[in-house]
């Protein structure tokens, strides 16, 4: 069986590239490549991820392929690129505003969209950046069909800055160059590479779609792409086209320069050599994280290793837990012959408690059921003085030291109680008497012995009548 590391696939809603590769820069000599697409009723039907993504794991599974590590090359077609400014030169900066920023430039709502960016360029008034965004929705349907199918990729790169890896690691430029791939779908312009040039100023793609003409596509976007860069010289153009259509000799005299055949060394049965080298740069791209332009560190973080991870530290768990157990439990059988006397002495001040409380259940711990049983002393004390709780007056006290008032000036007064209210804290008194002299009795009779925190008084029926709001005396 055998034993690769490295899976890189670039992967576009109806088909893919797969390389397989033992180690990240041996890219010349994958141990396994293949292509899948859709046939044209699946797509007709609305098939997508899910079957292409079944089809890619049934032939791993078919060549018996081990890898540790997937990468994906993100087709063009399923992401957006945009140029932007960011006020920032600060890489964290920038990665905590790009956001904002993105979101202002494309005036649209982004809450959907995953971004990764790349800095062109970079002065005191800030940074130009290039960015990539793509669906989250596309996204997820992506990543959890690769899941599924235990593919789950530790990066998703937009396909062009794969291609990029991959050139930039097998071919060296001895001179200002721009490269142009034209895949069967889509073109990558990459430039100005050489000397002095640690970072392609041109970084772009397009899909080439249903145009007969390639060479005058090809021309096209060069110029375009050329004038909006504001790159108007260079020494050689590296090309190739992966279906053989493109003159050379029309781009020379088009844009006056060399032409020089880019060599992408693709296996000899590849059918597009730039699909091949898009998924076998999602690898390398992987294995660099300095160039990396991973939508999965905006979306869905790879959470690949750190699950490995926790399976192993689940096991060293497992068998720290059983250690642990049987030492518990030598210890806790031990603990549970010492104590067997304060058991004991327990049950016994249990069986009191309740006697005391009325059968209430005692508390776990003992000082807590100490402090209830005080309480409880005091509470009865209270009472045996005529006081409640807190030190004042019962409640009891209260209303006799009340009826006392009224039977001394019940007779003098013809006083005529309606309600009496009586709270913790308060008594509320509702009546009337003969007349306005004798409430102000029956007010000066109950001052005598609490406190009236409120009165009202009135007539009604040519009777005085009272409601009055009173408590102990303070």
């Amino acid at each position: 069986m055998q034993n690769q590391e490295y899976l890189g696939i670039h992967l576009s809603r109806h088909s893919a590239t797969v390389i397989c590769l033992q180690s990240a820069h041996d890219t010349h000599n994958p141990a396994a490549f293949f292509s899948v697409s859709l046939e044209q009723r699946q797509i007709e039907d609305g098939a997508g991820f899910i079957e292409l993504i079944n089809q890619i794991a049934q032939i791993c599974t078919q060549k018996q392929l081990q890898f540790s590590t997937v990468a994906v090359a993100l087709d063009c077609s399923l992401y957006m690129q945009h140029e932007i400014q960011s006020s920032f030169a600060d890489v964290k900066q920038i990665t905590t505003t790009v956001r904002f920023d993105a979101e202002e430039a494309l005036a649209t709502d982004i809450s959907d969209i995953a971004i990764a960016y790349r800095i062109k360029s970079s002065d005191e008034s800030g940074s130009k950046l290039s960015i990539f965004t793509a669906e989250k929705k596309t996204l997820t349907e992506l990543i959890k069909a690769l899941a599924s199918n235990n593919l789950d990729p530790a990066v998703i790169e937009p396909d062009v800055n794969c291609v990029y890896a991959y050139i930039n690691k097998n071919q060296k430029f001895d001179k200002e160059t721009l490269v142009a791939a034209m895949s069967k779908s889509n073109v990558y312009l990459l430039g100005l590479l050489g000397p002095g040039h640690k970072e392609p100023l041109i970084h772009r793609t397009f899909l080439i779609g249903d145009e007969p003409d390639r060479s005058k596509l090809i021309m096209q976007h060069l110029t375009l792409t050329l004038a909006q860069s504001g790159a108007e010289k260079f020494s050689q153009i590296s090309f190739y086209d992966s279906a053989g259509f493109v003159q050379n000799q029309r781009l020379a005299e088009k844009f006056a320069a060399d032409i020089q055949p880019l060599d992408l060394k693709p296996p000899q049965d590849c059918v597009d050599a730039v699909s091949f080298a898009s998924a076998a740069g999602a690898v390398l791209a992987a294995v660099d994280q300095k160039s990396s332009l991973n939508f999965r560190n905006d979306y869905m973080p790879y959470l690949g290793r750190k699950r490995r991870l926790e399976n192993t530290l689940k096991i060293i768990s497992v068998s720290a837990c059983i250690i642990l157990l049987a030492l518990g439990l030598n210890f806790h059988l031990t603990m549970m012959k010492k104590n067997r006397p304060v058991r004991l002495l327990h049950k016994k001040f249990a069986e009191d408690y309740q006697g005391v409380m009325l059968d209430k259940k005692m508390p776990s711990k003992s000082s807590e059921a100490v402090r209830k049983l005080q309480n409880e002393l005091r509470r009865i004390q209270n009472l045996k003085k005529g006081l409640d709780v807190g030190g004042g007056e019962s409640v009891t006290a209260k209303l006799t030291s009340l009826l006392a008032a009224f039977n001394k000036v019940a007779k003098d007064t013809n006083l005529n109680i309606e309600k009496i209210t009586i709270t913790d804290k308060n008594i509320s008194v509702m009546g009337d008497t003969a007349n306005q002299s004798s409430t102000l009795k029956f007010l000066t009779e109950i001052k005598k012995i609490m406190n009236v925190e409120s009165e009202r008084l009135g007539t009604d029926r040519n009777r005085s009548t009272f409601t009055i709001t009173i408590g102990p005396k303070r």
